[in-house]
């Protein structure tokens, strides 16, 4: 009997501020149960035994925060941290990761833009064959498609924002606009290179 913590072992991979913050919002399994009604979020703060930060990831951008993996070792956290109640996570999640989400969609749509505006540039300076990179057909399409992706990316990402402004964000829209973006943006840069 724990009596008033919880004993959270394992890892999380792939944690933004992983080192920098003091508290961690940590989902974990309370127990056998299966599914959604297992999963109970609690704050664990920096320093507290038996938990340490793992690996930092190596990024070639976004560097502003690191990201990381959170390790837990027989870590003893007080029910007193809990969030949202036992069974309570998912609630709790669903409630605060909207504007996670946003976030890092309107991240990713400003790096595809910003890799666009720079491959717009380049074609238009770049000579080949007598005559700027961006006269060719096959260029243009490129362009014409990074366009188009940056464009939709931003109208789910401005729809989703809206509906937060407005207290009525759907959590799926906020997924599909962030995972949208992210995709948008690999391939966006990938081009522009």
């Amino acid at each position: 009997d724990l009596g008033d913590c919880y004993r959270l072992n394992g890892s999380k991979i792939f944690i933004s501020n992983a080192g920098l913050s003091d508290y961690y919002a940590v989902m974990a399994r309370l127990g056998p149960q299966k599914g959604l009604e297992g999963l109970t979020m609690v704050g664990v703060e920096k320093g507290m035994r038996g938990f340490t930060v793992g690996k930092l990831e190596g990024k070639m951008g976004l560097r502003a925060h690191p990201t990381g993996e959170l390790v837990f070792e027989d870590c003893l956290v007080p029910k007193k941290h809990l969030l949202g109640g036992e069974g309570g996570g998912m609630g709790v999640f669903m409630g605060v990761i909207g504007p996670a989400l946003l976030g890092c969609g309107a991240s990713s749509l400003g790096i595809a833009r910003a890799a666009f505006e720079k491959a717009v540039s380049y074609a238009k300076e770049r000579y080949t064959f007598g005559q700027p990179l961006g006269k060719h057909q096959a260029v243009q399409m490129m362009v014409f498609d990074m366009a188009t992706a940056i464009e939709a990316s931003r109208l789910l990402l401005y729809r989703a924002a809206h509906d937060f402004d407005c207290g009525r964000l759907n959590p799926v829209d906020a997924f599909m606009a962030k995972m949208y973006a992210t995709e948008m943006a690999v391939d966006v840069t990938y081009k522009a290179m």
